[in-house]
């Protein structure tokens, strides 16, 4: 059954710089690759949403320049609606600069963009789009008025509202407390929750961060799967197997468009998590941009072939 959902998130382009090594300050490093994909945490989601079957509405922000009109383009392409995206006469698209080492997580610098920050009245301009939503993903890149604004019209018209905290340090409490499904790897809980968090397993994390007012909480391992803890228990979710996770870009973008397509259909929070955690696996096993995010058939193929739990 196919389902409207909308995603409040970053449209931007990203460019991998995959090197031999991170740099140290003043150091030269050569023989670095570089290839720019379309991207942000948004646009990410609704192509992943968009691809299992949904109404992907994206609310986002872009520049009238090249990279802005590339963006655009590949967004179009993949059938994502665009009455949410705000396109700035004279703005810069934001650029999110990869540096991915052979081994271990990449280093992320990213320049927002000029004048294409999202507003509160980006958010108005969508109200009857976010109406007729489902559910509603957020990533804490925007602003915490303009994600209280947007749960506050989601939660008027019954619909699921989901934050993905990353970056985790903009998140504030009034947003958590406006959530009801809160998603994030586990080490942006811990810094979410700092010095608290220190010595903190994924269940004590999750714990931790319910108590801040979601309902529900799901922790994306860093060695692969996802934790989910209900307000009583914390239950495990493995990837399919064969899936080894190489790649960890794209993870969190396809696990959140997946898991809200899942629930938007009216699928168990049980099998919305383990959408999400198979489209999560068949990212991270490949390497590349929107290109690599999986189909309804590839996510469904996992899920079969993976054993019974």
């Amino acid at each position: 059954m196919s389902a409207t959902i909308a995603f409040v998130g970053s449209v931007r382009m990203e460019c991998w710089v995959r090197t031999p090594k991170l740099p140290r300050a003043g150091e030269f490093v050569g023989g670095a690759a570089v290839v720019e994909h379309p991207g942000g945490k948004g646009a990410i989601q609704a192509v992943q949403a968009s691809r299992l079957g949904a109404k992907a509405v994206l609310v986002g922000c872009l520049g009238d320049d090249s990279r802005g009109r590339l963006v655009r383009r590949a967004l179009s392409a993949e059938t994502v609606d665009l009455e949410g995206l705000r396109v700035v006469e004279g703005g810069t698209t934001g650029v999110a600069f990869f540096l991915l080492p052979p081994t271990g997580p990449p280093a992320v610098l990213v320049a927002p963009g000029e004048k294409t920050l999202l507003t509160v009245e980006d958010i108005d301009r969508v109200a009857s789009e976010l109406a007729e939503a489902r559910v509603l993903a957020m990533t804490s890149e925007a602003a915490p008025d303009v994600l209280l604004r947007a749960a506050k019209l989601a939660q008027q018209a019954n619909a699921t509202v989901v934050l993905n905290a990353s970056p985790a340090k903009s998140t504030t409490l009034e947003v958590l407390a406006a959530t009801q499904i809160l998603i994030l790897r586990e080490r942006e809980g811990h810094a979410l929750l700092g010095k608290a968090a220190d010595d903190c397993s994924a269940s004590g994390l999750a714990r931790r961060l319910a108590s801040k007012g979601p309902e529900q909480v799901v922790v994306l391992l860093d060695a692969g799967g996802a934790l989910h803890f209900d307000g009583e228990e914390c239950v495990p979710f493995d990837p399919p197997a064969r899936l080894a996770q190489i790649d960890p870009l794209g993870v969190e973008g396809a696990f959140v468009g997946a898991f809200s397509v899942r629930l938007g259909e009216g699928g168990r929070f049980r099998d919305a998590v383990e959408w999400g955690v198979a489209a999560a696996a068949l990212v991270g096993s490949r390497k590349g941009g929107m290109d690599v995010l999986p189909t309804r058939e590839a996510v469904e193929g996992a899920l079969a072939r993976a054993p019974a739990g």
